[in-house]
């Protein structure tokens, strides 16, 4: 199924968008108001044509990009069983193209509307979960719009970012990747730009600068362990860097109990061949947090949610993994010396 583009979707948009755009309002406020003169509402239309060129020229180089979309939705005027599900693939083939373009991402949410039905869709590493019953706009407008009014409302960690990544700008701080200006990273794809990443090592937070992609492979697969190497420098010394590493960044099955010996972390296994000296292999390694949580799939990204099996018809669609399970999964950084 071809990708295309969705029918909408929300986005953040540049402050000098904005401000442009209450510039206009401004203007045609004023051209529209009580008491002024033929003279000022001429000159007011002549600097509104003008305000209105310069969005025009903005919002061409702000053009829908995959790097800034929050949440896509996908509207079909009919709601049979058939248009739903056809629907929900499409929106899927949204999240997936999400996930290859936003290297900062976890998980995703996407709205299907059915002619007068809406269903939430939230996609994460470890499977796809849907509202069983959808919601009926004209039935339940309250509810409609309070799921509106909460995507609004959501912190970037909670739509799914990952807020220890931002895209390095050389003449200014680091920007999430849905605040940067387009302008600023014209030409470049995701694989191309440069990300500060935070790492924690010996318990403190330190930021390192991506130099190139060493693998990336895995990580365009949504269920998957979404694996990307980075070779890094830190930040500190970008100017004059002294050393280089290999950053991997990837989730990791979490199993509980007796199996947990039968699956140890990366940064087990390296310490493990280094007979308690690390520094031979891994320089760090951690588990990711999210806004001091952490980052794994049933608790943070599902808050303890559960699902049933959906099956459609040719298509076996995966069922919600719960903590425990050798396939739900948590996020994590290893932090190797990179090889002469």
């Amino acid at each position: 199924m071809p990708i295309g583009r969705p029918d909408g979707a929300a986005a953040t948009v540049s402050t000098e968008v904005m401000a442009v755009d209450e510039e206009i309002k401004e203007l045609e406020r004023f051209i529209q108001g009580t008491g002024v003169t033929a003279e000022a509402k001429e000159k007011a239309k002549s600097e509104l044509s003008k305000h209105n060129s310069e969005m025009k020229i903005l919002m061409e180089g702000y053009k829908l990009s995959w790097m800034g979309i929050h949440v896509p939705y996908e509207i079909k005027p009919r709601k049979s069983h058939k248009d739903w599900h056809g629907a929900v693939d499409q929106a899927m083939s949204y999240i997936g193209h999400m996930f290859m373009e936003q290297l900062d991402r976890r998980f995703a949410f996407a709205l299907v509307l059915c002619r007068d039905e809406l269903t939430i869709l939230m996609c994460d590493r470890s499977g796809l979960m849907v509202t069983k019953t959808p919601i009926n706009i004209h039935k339940e407008p309250e509810m409609f719009i309070r799921v509106i009014a909460a995507f609004s409302c959501m912190s970037a960690a909670q739509l799914g970012w990952d807020t220890d990544m931002n895209i390095y700008l050389p003449k200014s701080d680091p920007v999430p990747s849905y605040q940067v200006n387009r302008e600023d990273i014209k030409d470049k794809t995701c694989h191309m730009l440069h990300w500060v990443i935070d790492v924690v090592v010996n318990g403190q937070v330190e930021r390192y600068l991506t130099v190139r992609i060493i693998s990336v492979m895995r990580s365009v697969e949504i269920f998957s362990r979404a694996t990307i190497v980075y070779e890094v420098i830190k930040y500190n010394e970008r100017l004059a860097p002294t050393e280089t590493f290999a950053l991997k960044r990837y989730w990791l099955p979490l199993v509980a109990g007796d199996q947990a010996a039968l699956y140890p972390w990366e940064g087990e296994i390296y310490e493990s061949m280094d007979n308690g000296r690390p520094t031979e292999h891994v320089f760090a390694s951690h588990y990711i947090k999210i806004r001091g949580e952490l980052d794994t799939t049933f608790t943070l990204i599902r808050k303890g949610l559960d699902g049933t099996h959906l099956m459609k018809k040719d298509i076996a669609m995966k069922p919600s993994r719960k903590e425990g399970d050798p396939n739900a999964e948590t996020s994590q950084h290893v932090l190797s010396v990179a090889d002469d």
